[in-house]
């Protein structure tokens, strides 16, 4: 037997019946039922594997959302890091070094990051990356001189900017003509920069890369005209910052004193470290957000 609604109150609960059994096949059709109907609830259609978290095998991303001080993996390339930043004491303690012979290092450990970005981005591409990396030697090779030249500007040199020899016959040359001729200053006033120091920088950069790059795939994902900026995001703020300290040393006199020698070279690992944890920072994350969708699938996969 059928009770019918009689009066306002009857309406009013048959308009709430028939919103019920609305919301019932609404709820039915987005596969998440409501349960104020049994029968709907039972005819839900299934969610898919991958959106029931409580089938999800959950993986951990490391080194993404915490601080690199708290990652081991990167414990090594910033001990290297530091060690090859103190280098520049013997030079200032035991070889007279100034505050010219420290932009120089520094200018030449721009060199070297551009050699392991290379590497890089060769690895990456493979054959189809070359004329990408062909491109970036020429244009960084620019920035390398033009930077170079403003160095000896800075530092009084005068004249021996001549040694920036930009007559290369082809166009092309001209930025690796520079880049040699910088070298060949360095090698006829200060030649002990081509020496340990140089070299612990290379060793520095080179671990660095094999424990970021071939070991930890930070740039797996990337392409190569995304690499070929990096080497401008770590050296733009570092340089500019060391500049403008150097220059400031330089007004006062104060370029051959010890106490401002050492603070430069400070302010140069601090800020080193710095760009250097931030870079790494930056690349594990962006990879770690490119994997999840792929990592999603693999576990819907194992979890039918």
């Amino acid at each position: 037997m059928t009770v019918q609604p009689t009066g306002n109150a009857g309406g009013l609960l048959f308009v709430c019946h028939n919103l019920n059994v609305r919301l019932d096949k609404l709820a039915a059709r987005a596969g998440t039922p409501l349960g104020v109907s049994t029968s709907t609830q039972a005819h839900a259609p299934q969610l898919p594997a991958i959106l029931h978290t409580d089938r999800i095998r959950r993986k951990p991303m490391p080194g993404v959302f915490t601080h690199p001080t708290a990652d081991a993996f990167d414990r090594v390339p910033i001990a290297v890091l530091v060690l090859a930043n103190l280098a520049p004491l013997a030079g200032v303690l035991f070889f007279g070094w100034d505050a010219r012979a420290l932009l120089l290092l520094y200018w030449l450990e721009n060199l070297v990051i551009g050699g392991w970005t290379l590497v890089r981005m060769v690895h990456l591409g493979g054959p189809r990356g070359l004329p990408m990396a062909a491109f970036f030697c020429f244009h960084y090779s620019f920035f390398c001189a033009g930077h170079g030249l403003f160095l000896l500007t800075l530092t009084g040199a005068g004249d021996e900017s001549a040694h920036f020899d930009n007559d290369a016959g082809f166009p092309l040359l001209v930025p690796f003509y520079m880049l040699r001729g910088g070298i060949e200053y360095i090698r006829h006033t200060t030649p002990e920069l081509l020496g340990v120091p140089l070299l612990a920088l290379i060793v520095s950069h080179g671990i660095s890369t094999v424990y970021h790059h071939f070991h930890g795939k930070e740039d797996r994902g990337r392409a190569p005209s995304e690499l070929m900026f990096d080497p401008y995001k770590r050296i733009f703020a570092l340089h500019v910052t060391i500049i403008l300290s150097a220059i400031v040393l330089f007004k006062i006199g104060a370029d051959q004193a010890l106490p401002a020698l050492l603070l430069l070279i400070t302010i140069k690992i601090v800020l080193d470290v710095h760009q250097h944890r931030r870079a790494h920072r930056t690349r594990r994350t962006l990879r770690a957000m490119k994997k999840a969708p792929h990592d999603a699938r693999e576990n819907d996969e194992n979890a039918r």
